[in-house]
Order: structure tokens, then sequence, then C-alpha cells
């Protein structure tokens, strides 16, 4: 039999010691499994992107995702007071917080655009220069590989899986999460150095590239093979 494991909390629960494989999508997690059961043989690996697409050229700070407390938004939201100028910022989602947030935003340049179908946030991601994820709390989050696939940096906090996808200084940064003042110095940073920004931006495609159907089913090949 084979079983992925996710959130850990799924894999406390649910996790079957009978199983010939323990798969999961992050390093860490993986980490958790093993500190808590004994398993026979693991493998770590991520979720697929169905593509990578032509390089943004846009000019947004965008987030998408809910827009509830544990996504941190608030502290996007603190950030760009924080910066000496103020950029154009795009906001995909919905949730509880929206009201709170908009009443924040409205001496501000932000575009609250609500909820938006999966298969829509393509053409908002080619709109952007940099994606910014300021979550409490994440898994494995889809989004920074599909910002990534546009070529769009990636500022994200240091939780979950994230470190294991955003590469600091290399495809985005990595901050403390709740800590504007990160986020403010790394967005204004991205939006002066121009050379920096088509460096990540190229990095992004290439690291997103390694997360590619064909690729991860090589692998998920590979282990079924040592079954």
């Amino acid at each position: 039999s084979y079983m992925t494991a996710g959130l850990i909390s799924k894999i406390v629960l649910g996790l079957s010691l009978k199983s010939d494989a323990v798969v999961a999508q992050t390093e860490i997690t993986m980490n958790k499994v093993k500190s808590r059961h004994k398993v026979r043989k693991t493998g770590v690996i991520p979720n697929i992107i169905e593509r990578v697409n032509k390089r943004s050229r846009g000019d947004y700070i965008i987030y998408i995702g809910r827009l509830v407390e544990i996504k941190g938004v608030k502290y996007l939201v603190k950030a760009i007071k924080l910066m000496k100028e103020q950029p154009r910022v795009l906001i995909i989602g919905d949730g509880k917080e929206r009201s709170v947030l908009e009443k924040e935003c409205k001496t501000l340049n932000v575009d609250f655009k609500g909820f938006v179908k999966h298969s829509d946030t393509g053409k908002y991601l080619s709109r952007a220069y940099v994606l910014v994820l300021p979550s409490l709390s994440e898994g494995f989050p889809n989004v920074v590989l599909e910002a990534m696939s546009y070529g769009v940096p990636v500022i994200a906090t240091r939780v979950g899986g994230v470190p294991e996808i955003v590469k600091h200084g290399v495809t985005g940064f990595v901050v403390s999460p709740k800590n504007a003042k990160e986020i403010a110095y790394y967005l204004e940073l991205l939006i002066s150095n121009k050379r920096l920004r088509e460096k990540l931006s190229k990095n992004a495609i290439r690291e997103a590239k390694k997360y590619a159907a064909k690729n991860v089913i090589r692998e998920i090949e590979s282990l079924c093979r040592k079954l």
C-alpha cells in the first residue's frame, strides 16, 4: 500500500503502520512522522504545478489566499504603510478579516478583488513583480509554486515548508512571522533594485521547473519501484 502524509494532524490521526511507504510534501513534515512512528520507507515528494508560464512583467505586489488571521495579511498592510513610497497592491481572496483590512487600506493604493477561481489567478500573477505570503502557519503552499512559475519572486514567512520552496536571496526572501518591518525592507529592496529583481525572477522560473508534473511523477514512479 501507498500512503501520502500531508498535515501532521492528519498523520497522527490516520497513519497506518501497515503502509509500505509514507510520503510527505516537505522534509519538516517527514521529520515529524519519523519522530512519532517507525516507518520502513519514506519519501519527500512535493506538490505539482501544471506548467511553467511566461515571465510576468507586472508592477503589482500581490497576495493570494484567505483573508483570515492565520494568513497574517494585516502584517502586509502594516508593511505597506511603512514604505517610503506607496506601491500598487492586489489582494485576492475573501474571509472574515476582509472588511477590517479594507478599512485599514482606505488611504493606500490597494485593490481588493475578492474570491477568484483558481483557474483565473494566473492573469493576476502575470501582473505581479512579487508575491507576499505573510502567514503565521503553512504546510506546502501551492501559491508559492504558482507565483514562481511566472517568475514572480516571493517574500514569505519562515513557517512550515516555506523555507524548502523559497530560497532566501535566490528565489525570494524568507522573513520572520508578524514582522512587518522585514517585509517592508525586502519590498523596497526589490522595488529599488531592478537587477536583483531580474535575477530572482529567473531563479524562480528555474526552481519552478523542478515541480513540473513530469519531474514529480518520475519521483513517485521511482519510489513505487522500490516497494
